[in-house]
């Protein structure tokens, strides 16, 4: 019993780092003067900025 409850935390550790691991089909670059990119459109930091005075 105890091995058996071992191993299965052994194999759920692996598991999630392996999930954890999973990349991104995107490029993944995000351009100097932008502070996100979401699908194929690039948000500015000046567009963050005035977002954020508007809250």
């Amino acid at each position: 019993m105890r091995h058996t409850r071992s191993l299965l935390i052994l194999v759920a550790a692996v598991a999630l780092t392996a999930a954890g691991c999973g990349g991104s089909d995107g490029p993944g670059d995000v351009p100097s003067d932008a502070v996100a990119v979401v699908g194929e459109e690039t948000i500015t930091k000046a567009d963050f900025d005035s977002l954020l005075e508007q809250a």
